[in-house]
């Protein structure tokens, strides 16, 4: 009797160390499980409360819907705060969040994945261009990338396009590979629209690049001709416009590279199908 009572003794002894090496994980697990419930909840919660406002409290649910693990709306609501501070003029701001958004993007399944992290590369690429970042060409080419492995083949020549001007401020040799990439890239777009934008800029980034060429101004002429045949919308207009601007106010007698009597940025002001005049 005595025997089977040390026995019994020994093993109780052991148990709670053993169960304590298996249970405490456990309990861990199932404290971190109900929080992230508990947030999940109070993000659908506030939701429901805020249907009308979600823009007011765009911060809030993107914190909850984070700390709850719930990616995709976690993802969705970091952009829209980007997106607000954007419309305010933080870019700082609006790109420290999408940066992080874009970490968040990496724990979607990989189904969805790729397709968010292109639209947040989209939304970044723009502010680092706004504030003039070389960074920019690393974005880019990440964008371009991403885009390459979903066969979007306008995301990718746009990419190229963009990263052509950040390219430039060191090596105008290099900027022009990349437009002449666009260009080959662009043969495979299906939309005649989108082959004959991708012509007009990247004549004129190439006019940027390497200076007045009179085939470069030709072609760009041809392209926007093109262009307008096709019926281009406004806000299309306004993009193809923004980089003959941009072209016309880089100095060096760019004015004359538009073609000195400013065609180029008159057929981009134009649209034969009904189309506002651009001021």
């Amino acid at each position: 009797m005595c025997s089977m009572s040390s026995a019994c003794a020994k093993r109780s002894s052991r148990t709670p160390l053993v169960s304590r090496c298996r249970v405490i994980p456990s309990a861990r697990k199932i404290r971190a499980a109900r929080r992230a419930m508990l947030h999940r909840r109070k993000a659908s919660r506030i939701e429901e409360l805020f249907a009308p406002s979600l823009d007011e409290v765009a911060p809030e649910l993107a914190y909850h819907f984070e700390q709850g693990a719930d990616w995709r709306p976690a993802v969705q609501y970091l952009r829209r705060v980007a997106e607000m501070a954007g419309r305010h003029g933080e870019r700082e701001r609006a790109k420290a969040v999408l940066e992080h958004a874009l970490a968040l993007a990496a724990r979607l399944p990989p189904g969805e994945r790729l397709v968010v992290e292109i639209g947040i590369l989209e939304a970044l690429a723009g502010i680092y261009l706004a504030m003039l970042e070389a960074l920019a060409v690393d974005i880019l080419t990440l964008l371009r990338e991403k885009a390459a492995q979903q066969g979007l083949i306008d995301v990718e020549v746009r990419a190229l396009i963009d990263m052509a001007y950040p390219l430039s401020w060191s090596s105008s040799q290099r900027s022009i590979e990349v437009i002449d990439e666009a260009l080959r890239l662009s043969d495979g777009q299906r939309d005649p629209l989108m082959r004959a934008r991708t012509r007009a800029r990247c004549m004129v980034r190439r006019i940027m690049a390497r200076g007045w060429q009179l085939e470069d101004a030709h072609e760009c002429r041809e392209a926007l001709a093109d262009v307008r045949r096709l019926g281009t919308a406004d806000r299309e207009a306004l993009d193809l416009r923004g980089d003959l601007l941009g072209a016309e106010g880089g100095g060096g007698g760019c004015r004359h590279l538009l073609g000195g009597s400013g065609c180029l940025l008159e057929g981009c002001r134009k649209s034969d199908h009904g189309g506002a005049q651009l001021p």
